[in-house]
């Protein structure tokens, strides 16, 4: 087994599923404590560049909430027709609405559609 990464990714792999198709994919086999003789000088440069890459994407400092903002940008909202009863509630009552005697999924979805 080899260890290999791609974009901060690790993982091990057996040597031939490398060959076939991680290489391929864009992944390194990462450098070990002892380097194999049959490493060229531009496997080890690229495997050396790509740790220079984690470790820079490591370094930069996002905080949680710069994270959350994105991926606040990013959500698409599910559908009505496929939420839930509790998602329809939390849905209606952000939007100001009673639901109070609201029962069904149909009488809140109704009442959401009404409202939007």
């Amino acid at each position: 087994m080899i260890t290999i990464t791609k974009n901060g990714k690790t993982t091990k792999v057996s040597r031939s599923a490398f060959e076939n198709f991680y290489k391929g994919a864009g992944w390194v086999e990462m450098e070990s404590d002892s380097v194999s003789v049959d490493y060229s000088n531009k496997r080890v440069e690229k495997i050396k560049e790509v740790r220079k890459e984690e470790s820079a994407i490591e370094d930069e400092d996002e905080s949680d909430e710069d994270w959350e903002a994105a991926m606040q940008e990013d959500e698409v909202e599910k559908p009505l027709s496929e939420m839930n009863n509790h998602e329809l509630r939390n849905k209606a009552e952000s939007m100001g609405i009673d639901v109070s005697g609201l029962k069904s999924n149909k009488e809140l979805r109704e009442a959401i559609r009404a409202n939007s």
